[in-house]
């Protein structure tokens, strides 16, 4: 199943980003071996207490660190929704899926009732170009209606595009990319079929015979948006 074919589901919303920045400047953090560089006068034991002091800047006061030091890694959407279904007959006008939550979920611990975050991770932290989302499972819509599972791999970004972001974040926050990952049919759970005519279209796509191959190939599922 392409990404060029139909059914496509459309969504729409706003990321959270929650990036730990520590290892953005090589006076901090030393790439090459991976460890924090020593700083003159602060004892190893002392070091993460220094990184959360302020900087004693009066134009631009932050933690000696970075300006986020207590980041978590976590990439959420916020407000996502289905925005759109458009099938091989065209654009579906009324569906129960359209306005259905869209999100991608990290591990679900024993001690928290709600899945943690996805997590933002730069392989290569002083570029711009190679960072990954590590993440659980794909979410649309609920237990009633929608469909979920598995993520088969961590989403990569492709086609970055320097001035693509409106929110004119700096550095490599004013970059767009698209983000591509996958999720295996036999790791698919469908819920509502009976409900909705789009989701009933997608699955009969998802699962039609030229997608089911002796390796179970993955249906795609394409998440699009920028950061």
């Amino acid at each position: 199943m392409s990404v060029l074919n139909l059914p496509r589901f459309v969504f729409s919303g706003l990321t959270n980003w929650n990036p730990n920045t520590v290892n953005n400047t090589s006076t901090i953090y030393n790439e090459v071996t991976a460890e924090p560089v020593p700083q003159p006068g602060i004892r190893w034991n002392k070091f993460v207490d220094w990184l959360m002091q302020s900087n004693g800047s009066t134009t631009n006061p932050q933690p000696n660190g970075s300006w986020n030091v207590f980041g978590d890694q976590g990439a959420t959407f916020v407000g996502a929704k289905i925005t759109s279904v458009t099938l091989p007959s065209g654009n579906v006008a009324a569906d129960p899926l359209l306005g259905s939550a869209v999100q991608i979920a990290g591990l679900l611990y024993m001690d928290s009732p709600n899945p943690a975050p996805a997590r933002l991770v730069d392989v290569e932290p002083y570029g711009a170009f190679t960072s990954q989302i590590f993440y659980e499972r794909v979410v649309i819509g609920n237990d009633q209606l929608g469909v979920q599972g598995l993520g088969a791999c961590r989403m990569f970004s492709r086609w970055p595009d320097q001035a693509r972001n409106l929110g004119a974040l700096p550095v490599a926050g004013s970059m767009g990319v698209i983000w591509q990952t996958a999720v295996r049919n036999s790791d698919l759970k469908w819920t509502g079929l009976d409900r909705s005519p789009a989701l009933a279209a997608l699955k009969a796509a998802a699962t039609e015979d030229d997608n089911v191959d002796v390796r179970r190939a993955a249906a795609q599922a394409i998440l699009n948006f920028t950061r």
